[in-house]
């Protein structure tokens, strides 16, 4: 995200699923073959002023990357 001034990203955890599948059709449960699932999140926080929020959500919606799931969630302060 280098071309979004103030954008901060953190790694979260990686979730792996592991599952076992048995090649042959017949009786061979010796054949078997593994896969895995792999899912990584990162969070990517902006600090940015709520008239360029919508800006940079058109960024991120230019440059979307296939099989890439975005969430996002506000959170604002008010001054008093």
């Amino acid at each position: 995200l280098g071309d979004i001034p103030n954008a901060k990203v953190c790694g979260l955890p990686t979730e792996r699923s592991l599952f076992t599948v048995i090649q042959g059709p017949h009786i061979d449960k010796k054949s078997r073959e593994q896969f895995d699932i792999q899912t990584r999140k990162w969070r990517v926080t902006i600090d940015t002023e709520t008239s360029k929020l919508r800006e940079k959500l058109e960024f991120l919606k230019e440059h979307r990357i296939p099989g890439v799931e975005i969430k996002a969630r506000f959170q604002y302060k008010t001054r008093m």
